[in-house]
């Protein structure tokens, strides 16, 4: 038990995936330390405790106090930014494949729309400085016969 924390009875309670009846040990704690617990943010819990999810009640001070079962698991962590590259879960639109050969395939064909795309962009600004180079000789040229002109 953590400290700072009573064992204040035991709950019968419904189990989240199952609908099998336990026998739990309930422990009082903040929204804060819930949150913590529970691997949420004190919002979500403040959500639950709304929505009657999580048991709670208020002091003589206005503070929350919950009720959480000892067995209650927290939700896992969502991965890191890190993890979801290791992973190659950071591609947008990606679908989960079955085995190493479909991964390798997913990834050859992203490479070679990337490749596609690259050489596409490096077209454009080949035209682009080519269209550059034609209109600062134009515009050269224009500038030059003004000059002429005005002398």
């Amino acid at each position: 038990m953590l400290p700072g924390h009573h064992v204040l009875r035991l709950l019968p309670m419904c189990a989240y995936a199952g609908a099998s009846i336990a026998e739990a040990r309930v422990t009082r704690m903040s929204i804060s330390t819930a949150a913590n617990r529970l691997n949420v943010s004190v919002d979500s819990v403040r959500r639950r405790l709304r929505s009657g999810v999580i048991p709670g009640t208020r002091d003589e001070r206005g503070q929350w106090w919950l009720e959480l079962p000892d067995t209650i698991q927290p939700e896992p962590q969502p991965p890191s930014v890190d993890q979801r590259l290791v992973l190659g879960m950071a591609i947008p639109g990606q679908t989960p494949t079955a085995g190493q050969d479909g991964l390798i395939e997913m990834l050859q064909d992203r490479i070679d729309d990337l490749l596609v795309r690259l050489d596409s962009s490096e077209r454009e600004r080949r035209d682009d400085k080519v269209k550059a180079a034609s209109e600062r000789d134009r515009l050269l040229t224009l500038i030059e016969n003004l000059s002429r002109q005005s002398m």
